[in-house]
């Protein structure tokens, strides 16, 4: 279906007119006048009337209210006449020339008061079909481009020549290979033959390899196994393979090279002792890669990666709206959006394990869903019609990734070592976000990413944390749903990999207020720790680690505060916000309230503060992590129902001096 079919444009549409206003001339005023703005009760009646645009702006308003802060909505909520959504452009792209910007930026109001985005900050994408009369003022066409043709493998030929040539970045200008896989795909496509010869190579020589990161989406029945490693090694089926392992290998044909590796292919799959020393290897194998082929667009091996990028996609929301040009003529725009808010979410960007082969790789040729793009050391670049359109649309892996990589790389003295401690925060804060088909790949997933890390730390790891770094035992879930703690349980109580697998994590020793990192208690010490197994970087089974802090006892109140006991007991102008880890560790007995303990590992400082870790114990010998407080935890939600009042100054006195110095090992 083409996209003049496809997208959506009925009568309430057309009551919605774009016109590009005149530029604002006062250059410290950043607001744009509204496009159009429609009453909450006028919204809903269209979307019962069959509008998909408005439908779907109340989508986003109801799924707001119920789900993302947090909190909940009364029962029987529902839109009313005070609420408004409105759209216009952003301010710094309205030009004096009448030029269509490319981003209509939409958002809900109540009672005035702008709430939030719809999307990603409320953007869509304006495009303009070349035979309407936008085309003149709106630049950006609709796109329908081939991957696998010459143009398309020529430009890909062009940057990974120009990185070789031209870039002076220590992670672009390696000029030979340091290590080699163990092995490789062998690909021999010439003399115009239908189909490659293809063989495992074992021990290969050391010249340029492709590797390759994909969503497997399931088991992968081509798998290399103890039985068929021989027969590989003389010849492996080309059209035996799922169809993005072959387009990775006519990609790699067509970049000039020879050498593929790809994990379900390279590694045997069913000998343990040869997928610990091959995951092991795996920074090493990304990193000495001359180019990393990610298929982001692919949710599964048997979908390739070679046909035509459609833009809009196939699955984005497109509506037809009307556009007043500045030569008086009418015409109409495009605007859509990507589904995952506001813009295409890649499937390899929900998959934990990619993470790590992105971050890793020199450089990457990332076939994503709307777009073919670059991205190396420095440079990010994108091969499409309206590249300017879609790099200003993505807020997706390929920045975070080159900008993570620039603040690592940029950074090898120790006195850098704090930022480089803060990116492995951010880092597993995305990890987490994805998702792992098994709980008990949490860790086995970043560990190559953590020995990546280990270079430049020369720290202590263990269970997916750096322990010189004693805030990073401030994590919580995030607004995740409080699950069971999994069996068997693969990390200590004290490690973000103890909780489910879907639990997204988030650090908390920033102030809600302020926005600044709060200074680890001045008392707070590390005395030792053990991790079984002994390799630190592999998947955790047990450990523990001692410490020594300021402790104190107090009684926590199910799906509520921690109180501090007094002698008459509760004292309620003296309570902590608080956020349990699992279900059993905040309901584990029938009482509604019960005792723990208190370790503060960030103090009280000038209004802000402390936060620390909810311990209980069943002897005083060991204990175990049940969950963090804090003064602002109920904030972090982003609800704007969230109470924000700091505490006085003397109730945290009075909370500070029940504590003593004492050590006590975590497990």
């Amino acid at each position: 279906m083409t996209l003049r079919a496809r997208a959506h444009s009925c009568r309430h549409c057309q009551t919605i007119t774009i016109e590009v206003p005149k530029p604002n001339s006062d250059k410290n005023d950043d607001k744009a006048p509204l496009l159009f703005k429609l009453n909450g009760l006028k919204v809903e009646a269209a979307a019962a009337d069959g509008c998909d645009f408005l439908a779907w702006a109340l989508r986003e308003l109801e799924h707001n209210e119920r789900n993302v802060d947090g909190y909940g909505v009364e029962e029987g909520w529902k839109v009313d006449d005070q609420w408004e959504f409105a759209g216009n452009f952003y301010h710094k792209d309205i030009r004096n020339d009448g030029m269509c910007p490319q981003r209509l930026l939409c958002h809900w109001s109540l009672k005035g008061e702008k709430r939030f985005w719809t999307g990603e900050f409320g953007h869509f994408g304006i495009l303009a079909e070349e035979d309407d009369p936008a085309a003149r003022y709106a630049p950006w066409r609709p796109s329908n481009q081939s991957r696998s043709s010459d143009a398309a493998f020529s430009k890909a030929r062009t940057w990974l020549k120009e990185c070789l040539d031209d870039h002076s970045f220590e992670d672009c200008n390696a000029t030979s290979v340091e290590t080699m896989p163990t092995r490789v795909i062998d690909i021999d496509w010439s003399h115009d033959r239908l189909e490659p010869n293809l063989r495992l190579l074992v021990s290969p020589p050391r010249e340029p390899y492709v590797a390759l990161s994909y969503v497997w989406g399931g088991d992968q029945p081509m798998k290399t196994t103890k039985a068929n490693l021989v027969p590989r090694c003389q010849e492996l089926v080309f059209s035996d393979l799922h169809l993005t392992i072959q387009d990775a290998i006519r990609t790699t044909w067509n970049l000039s090279r020879r050498l593929l590796w790809v994990d379900s292919l390279c590694i045997i799959q069913d000998d343990p002792d040869d997928k610990v020393i091959e995951i092991a290897m795996m920074p090493e194998i990304y990193r000495n890669a001359d180019l990393t082929i990610s298929v982001a667009c692919a949710a599964s091996s048997q979908e390739g990666f070679l046909g035509n990028v459609v833009v809009p996609s196939l699955r984005a929301i497109s509506i037809r709206l009307p556009y007043r040009c500045p030569d008086g003529k009418m015409g109409s725009i495009i605007v859509f959006s990507e589904p995952g808010e506001g813009r295409a979410i890649d499937p390899i960007e929900k998959r934990a394990w990619t993470l790590q082969e992105s971050f890793l790789s020199r450089r990457i040729l990332r076939y994503g869903t709307l777009y073919c793009s670059w991205v190396c050391r420095g440079h990010l670049k994108v091969n499409d019609p309206g590249r300017s359109l879609l790099e200003d649309l993505q807020w997706n892996t390929d920045y975070m990734l080159l900008n993570r990589k620039m603040a690592i790389y940029s950074r090898s003295t120790s006195s850098d070592i704090k930022d480089i401690r803060q990116q492995w925060r951010y880092i597993i804060e995305e990890y987490s976000s994805r998702s792992l088909s098994e709980h008990s790949d949490r860790l086995s997933a970043i560990s190559a990413l953590a020995r990546f890390f280990g270079q430049r730390l020369s720290g202590q790891y263990a269970a997916g944390i750096w322990l010189e770094d004693l805030a990073q035992l401030l994590w919580t879930r995030a607004s995740s749903p409080c699950k069971q703690r999994p069996e068997p349980c693969l990390a200590p109580s004290w490690s973000w990999a103890s909780v489910d697998a879907s639990s997204v994590i988030k650090f908390r020793h920033q102030d809600e207020y302020s926005q600044k990192f709060l200074d680890l208690d001045p008392k707070l010490r590390l005395m030792s720790h053990n991790i079984t197994p002994a390799d630190p970087f592999h998947a955790s089974i047990g450990g523990h680690i001692e410490m020594e802090g300021l402790v104190r006892q107090a009684i926590w109140v199910y799906n509520d505060s921690l109180y501090q006991l007094g002698p008459g007991g509760l004292e309620e102008d003296t309570k902590l916000n608080t956020f349990s880890d699992t279900i059993e560790d905040a309901s584990s007995n029938t009482l509604r309230s019960h005792l723990v303990w208190c370790l503060q590992i960030c103090h009280y400082q000038s209004g802000r503060g402390p936060f620390g870790l909810i311990l209980k114990t069943e002897d005083e010998q060991t204990w175990r992590r049940v969950g963090v407080y804090g003064t602002s935890m109920e904030p972090v939600l982003g609800s704007h129902r969230a109470n924000k009042v700091r505490p006085p100054t003397a109730i945290m006195d009075r909370w500070i001096s029940k504590h003593e110095l004492r050590k006590i090992v975590i497990e």
